[in-house]
């Protein structure tokens, strides 16, 4: 089994270049006994204040990681207002895209469902590239939400390849901020309404 340790932070690169790159070294380890399982639970879930009217929930459907699966995290959003534009999007501007999907500090990194990365460190839930980490770099527009209308955005609870040790117990957090803004504003229009939503998970031993 490999391990390897990144040592540079995330830089910034122009559009259509690769932002966020992190330099990483191979560091060997000798065997290693099973780290599995790990349990992960939900601590806290955010609310936004009442003028913002959006709200985003979160459930772990499988809250407990082990050689055949990673957790799995399940954010359900929801426009409790009227049509609007709104900093939450879909697919490649969903909540904890690209770099986001690192929590605070580190420890932990949610990908979307379907885009988990490859390689993996052998037995583990955790990203081995061969090289630097590259992010595609581009901008997010506020989308526009139906009255009423609700997304669901389903991720993979996987260990941070830029920190030592795997699924080290603690608590780990993210968050997003939430912007609101009439259906036909510009994208760089002031918002009516601005909120930032968190989420925190602890993992612990099974």
């Amino acid at each position: 089994m490999r391990r390897r340790q990144a040592l540079a932070a995330f830089g910034t690169l122009s559009a259509g270049a690769i932002a966020g790159c992190l330099d990483r070294s191979p560091l060997p380890l000798g065997p290693e006994a099973n780290p599995h399982p790990r349990r992960v639970s939900i601590v806290h879930i955010g609310t936004l204040p009442d003028d913002v009217a959006f709200a985003i929930d979160a459930e772990l459907p499988t809250p407990t990681v082990t050689d055949r699966h990673p957790g799995t995290l399940v954010l359900t959003a929801r426009n409790l207002g009227a049509k609007r534009a709104i900093s939450v999007g879909v697919d490649g501007c969903r909540p904890f895209n690209r770099s986001r999907g690192r929590s605070e500090n580190g420890g932990l990194w949610l990908y979307g469902a379907r885009d988990e990365p490859e390689p993996r460190v052998d037995g583990r839930w955790e990203y081995d590239p061969d090289g630097p980490i590259g992010y595609p770099a581009y901008g997010c527009a506020r989308r526009v939400w139906s009255a009423d209308e609700s997304q669901t955005y389903v991720y993979s609870v996987w260990d941070d390849p830029v920190t030592e040790g795997y699924y080290v117990p603690g608590t780990y957090r993210w968050t997003h901020s939430v912007s609101t803004a009439p259906p036909e504003s510009e994208m760089d229009a002031e918002p009516t309404s601005r909120a930032t939503w968190g989420l925190e998970l602890r993992v612990e031993d099974a």
